[in-house]
């Protein structure tokens, strides 16, 4: 399995991201377009951006450059129920490109922060085991522990000022990484995995 790594925005005007259906460009010479747009359900979407982009290959001593062009195809996911969307992260450049472009059309998009409350509640819902999990307090000091119960971690983050920096568990087989900069990570490339994953995701208001 293909391990799936997303970075998680939250869409303020959810009815507007189905817009985003008529920029689809197969031929097209700009920079990013829409490459493939599925309703997957009344309130889910996939989505596959491309990018433009160039492989650049030199030599130290001639400095000849060659450039070659190429696509990046970038999935993402969308929940119009949560107004939660998974952008694929393959480097955070072509992250910034994708909600650059979303925002130029009309796609009111920020950041979503994994508060500890959201990272608790997707443990919770996937019966994880915590492999490995780093806390910070209010002094800013970091502090990486493994193999802990659900009942040590909320001890441990029972100080309103103890956050979580990053979790990693193991669900079924499925390895889950979140962050509190709101990545997240999957070792399932399966379809219909990704998209009850995103269904299910916590959603906190205003977060």
């Amino acid at each position: 399995m293909k391990r799936m790594k997303f970075t998680l925005f939250s869409v303020k005007n959810k009815s507007s991201f189905k817009n985003v259906k008529n920029l689809i460009k197969l031929f097209s010479d700009v920079d990013i377009s829409i490459f493939h747009f599925n309703e997957i359900s009344e309130d889910m979407v996939h989505v596959v951006f491309n990018i433009k982009d160039e492989y650049i290959f030199g030599t130290k001593i001639s400095g000849n450059q060659l450039n070659m062009p190429m696509n990046q195809y970038i999935n993402s996911f969308y929940d119009s129920t949560s107004g939660l969307l998974f952008i694929e992260y393959v480097n955070e450049r072509y992250c910034d490109e994708v909600s650059q472009y979303l925002k130029e059309n009309n796609v009111d998009l920020q950041r979503y922060q994994l508060t500890n409350e959201i990272m608790l509640k997707t443990l919770t819902l996937y019966n994880g085991f915590i492999k490995k999990v780093e806390l910070t307090d209010s002094s800013g000091e970091v502090f990486l522990f493994e193999v802990l119960s659900i009942d040590v971690l909320l001890d441990k983050i029972s100080d309103e000022k103890t956050k979580i920096l990053s979790l990693l568990m193991l669900s079924n087989k499925n390895f889950i990484s979140l962050t509190e900069a709101g990545i997240v990570s999957i070792n399932n490339n399966d379809l219909d995995y990704l998209t009850n994953f995103v269904r299910l995701f916590p959603y906190v208001e205003n977060n």
